[in-house]
Protein backbone atom coordinates (compact mmCIF):
# COMPACT_ATOMS: atom_id res chain seq x y z
CA UNK A 1 0.00 0.00 0.00
CA UNK A 2 1.03 3.59 -0.35
CA UNK A 3 -0.29 7.03 -0.30
CA UNK A 4 -1.76 7.69 -3.93
CA UNK A 5 -2.07 11.04 -5.61
CA UNK A 6 -0.14 14.62 -6.17
CA UNK A 7 2.01 14.78 -3.63
CA UNK A 8 4.08 18.38 -2.83
CA UNK A 9 7.28 19.95 -1.69
CA UNK A 10 6.76 21.91 1.75
CA UNK A 11 9.89 24.12 2.63
CA UNK A 12 9.66 25.30 5.41
CA UNK A 13 7.55 22.48 7.18
CA UNK A 14 4.22 23.90 9.07
CA UNK A 15 4.00 21.71 11.83
CA UNK A 16 0.15 20.72 12.89
CA UNK A 17 0.51 23.27 15.44
CA UNK A 18 0.57 25.99 12.69
CA UNK A 19 4.36 26.76 13.50
CA UNK A 20 6.69 26.66 10.24
CA UNK A 21 10.03 25.04 10.95
CA UNK A 22 12.92 25.88 9.02
CA UNK A 23 14.59 22.65 10.06
CA UNK A 24 12.54 20.45 7.85
CA UNK A 25 11.27 19.99 4.69
CA UNK A 26 7.83 17.57 4.05
CA UNK A 27 6.05 15.58 1.48
CA UNK A 28 2.54 16.08 1.85
CA UNK A 29 -0.24 15.37 -0.30
CA UNK A 30 -2.80 18.08 -1.13
CA UNK A 31 -6.38 17.97 0.28
CA UNK A 32 -9.26 16.58 -1.72
CA UNK A 33 -12.70 16.38 -1.66
CA UNK A 34 -12.25 12.52 0.55
CA UNK A 35 -9.19 13.36 2.39
CA UNK A 36 -7.35 16.50 4.68
CA UNK A 37 -4.04 17.20 3.74
CA UNK A 38 -1.90 14.66 4.42
CA UNK A 39 1.77 14.35 4.92
CA UNK A 40 4.23 11.55 3.11
CA UNK A 41 7.05 11.99 4.80
CA UNK A 42 9.25 14.72 6.46
CA UNK A 43 12.84 14.96 5.72
CA UNK A 44 15.08 17.20 8.52
CA UNK A 45 17.55 19.67 7.08
CA UNK A 46 21.52 18.60 8.11
CA UNK A 47 22.56 20.80 11.35
CA UNK A 48 24.28 23.74 10.13
CA UNK A 49 27.31 24.62 13.25
CA UNK A 50 28.20 28.23 12.82
CA UNK A 51 31.48 28.12 14.78
CA UNK A 52 32.66 25.63 12.42
CA UNK A 53 31.95 27.81 9.76
CA UNK A 54 31.63 24.85 6.90
CA UNK A 55 28.59 26.97 4.96
CA UNK A 56 29.83 25.26 1.87
CA UNK A 57 29.11 21.52 3.29
CA UNK A 58 25.84 22.85 4.39
CA UNK A 59 24.84 24.54 1.50
CA UNK A 60 25.46 20.73 -0.54
CA UNK A 61 23.57 19.42 2.11
CA UNK A 62 20.24 21.09 1.79
CA UNK A 63 20.64 21.35 -1.95
CA UNK A 64 20.63 17.19 -1.61
CA UNK A 65 17.84 17.10 0.66
CA UNK A 66 15.93 19.73 -1.44
CA UNK A 67 16.60 16.87 -4.89
CA UNK A 68 15.81 13.99 -3.03
CA UNK A 69 12.23 15.75 -1.36
CA UNK A 70 11.46 17.02 -4.99
CA UNK A 71 12.14 12.74 -6.58
CA UNK A 72 9.97 11.39 -3.37
CA UNK A 73 7.01 14.08 -4.57
CA UNK A 74 7.81 13.08 -7.86
CA UNK A 75 7.13 9.34 -7.44
CA UNK A 76 3.15 9.06 -7.91
CA UNK A 77 3.51 10.80 -10.88
CA UNK A 78 6.48 8.65 -11.81
CA UNK A 79 4.35 5.57 -10.88
CA UNK A 80 1.23 6.52 -12.93
CA UNK A 81 3.44 7.24 -15.77
CA UNK A 82 5.26 4.02 -16.06
CA UNK A 83 2.26 2.23 -15.90
CA UNK A 84 0.62 3.96 -19.24
CA UNK A 85 3.92 3.79 -20.90
CA UNK A 86 3.79 -0.70 -20.47
CA UNK A 87 0.41 0.01 -21.85
CA UNK A 88 1.30 2.11 -24.62
CA UNK A 89 4.47 0.27 -25.56
CA UNK A 90 2.03 -3.00 -26.03
CA UNK A 91 -0.08 -1.59 -27.97
CA UNK A 92 2.31 -0.08 -30.54
CA UNK A 93 3.78 -3.67 -31.36
CA UNK A 94 0.71 -4.60 -31.67
CA UNK A 95 0.34 -2.45 -34.02
CA UNK A 96 3.77 -2.22 -35.84
CA UNK A 97 3.85 -5.87 -35.80
CA UNK A 98 0.04 -6.49 -37.71
CA UNK A 99 1.08 -3.87 -40.39
CA UNK A 100 4.53 -4.74 -41.15
CA UNK A 101 4.09 -8.23 -41.42
CA UNK A 102 1.18 -10.51 -42.79
CA UNK A 103 0.57 -12.77 -39.30
CA UNK A 104 -0.32 -16.22 -38.82
CA UNK A 105 -2.06 -17.38 -35.96
CA UNK A 106 0.71 -19.14 -34.73
CA UNK A 107 2.63 -15.90 -34.90
CA UNK A 108 -0.15 -13.53 -33.36
CA UNK A 109 -0.25 -16.26 -30.19
CA UNK A 110 3.51 -16.20 -29.75
CA UNK A 111 3.17 -12.45 -29.86
CA UNK A 112 0.78 -12.28 -27.39
CA UNK A 113 2.67 -14.37 -24.94
CA UNK A 114 5.34 -12.27 -25.89
CA UNK A 115 3.33 -9.14 -25.02
CA UNK A 116 1.96 -10.73 -21.88
CA UNK A 117 5.72 -11.50 -20.47
CA UNK A 118 6.47 -7.71 -21.52
CA UNK A 119 3.83 -6.20 -19.09
CA UNK A 120 4.43 -8.15 -16.20
CA UNK A 121 7.85 -7.50 -16.46
CA UNK A 122 8.41 -4.05 -17.80
CA UNK A 123 9.49 -1.70 -14.91
CA UNK A 124 7.82 -4.14 -12.42
CA UNK A 125 10.64 -3.98 -10.12
CA UNK A 126 10.23 -0.41 -9.52
CA UNK A 127 5.96 -0.64 -9.26
CA UNK A 128 6.37 -3.88 -7.25
CA UNK A 129 9.12 -1.44 -5.17
CA UNK A 130 6.47 1.01 -4.95
CA UNK A 131 3.64 -0.92 -4.19
CA UNK A 132 5.91 -2.26 -1.29
CA UNK A 133 6.09 -5.91 -2.76
CA UNK A 134 9.83 -6.50 -2.37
Amino acid sequence: MFTKGEWKVERPYLTPQGIYNEHYTAIKRPADEKHNETTVCILEEPHYLMDMGDSEWYDGQVKVMKANANLIAAAPDMYKELEEAKSWLARFVMKFYIRAENPTYADMKALYQELDTFQRTLGEKALSKAREEL
